[in-house]
């Protein structure tokens, strides 16, 4: 499956939640993520743009590697493959026995909306701030474009200026903030 996704900052998510419910977009879930990140032991993924993280949803964990980003304006696409996790604290200790090493956790507090074929994610990320993200997941990447213009003309319904696009992740944004306060 290729994962398509846009992310936004948001200033208002009182407002985007007024905008779903005029939309008839339909709150499917409120959840709390933990999410691990996990650096391979002799592959940089920054340079090989991969990602292998430990989502923990509400106790129950997804164990999900991101494969290299398409290079689509806007929007992240890429290869996603996950498998469910159980105790998530031995999966853990079995990455780091195979010589993975964690280097950053991201707390958020998540709202998942769906409309149409979109699911639209409302979240607080601690340390961040507050972002939307609309994905959609496909397996023909001829509509990747077609996705990205579709996800870009919804945050626009929702009052989100394409300028408030935001391409990094949230590691990346968490790591970058790190380094900037080091630095100071």
């Amino acid at each position: 499956m290729i994962e398509v996704e846009v992310k936004a900052r948001a200033r208002d998510l009182g407002l985007v939640r007024t905008r779903l419910s005029d939309l008839g977009a339909r709150l499917i879930s409120r959840e709390h993520h933990l999410d691990i990140y996990f650096a391979h032991p002799t592959r940089d993924f920054r340079e090989t743009d991969e990602v292998l993280r430990l989502r923990i949803v509400n106790g129950e964990a997804v164990l999900t590697y991101k494969g290299p980003r398409q290079r689509v304006p806007e929007v992240k696409a890429r290869r996603e493959l996950s498998v469910r996790v159980e105790p998530w604290e031995d999966m853990v200790k079995i990455l780091e026995n195979l010589g993975f090493r964690e280097i950053a956790r991201v707390r958020k507090y998540r709202e998942v909306y769906t409309w149409g074929i979109f699911t639209i994610s409302l979240d607080e990320v601690e340390n961040l701030g507050t972002f939307v993200e609309v994905e959609s997941l496909t397996n023909d990447p001829e509509l990747v474009e077609k996705l990205r213009r579709d996800m870009l003309e919804l945050l626009e319904k929702l009052g989100i200026s394409t300028s408030d696009v935001v391409e990094k992740t949230y590691l990346e944004l968490l790591l970058e903030k790190y380094r900037s306060s080091d630095k100071t």
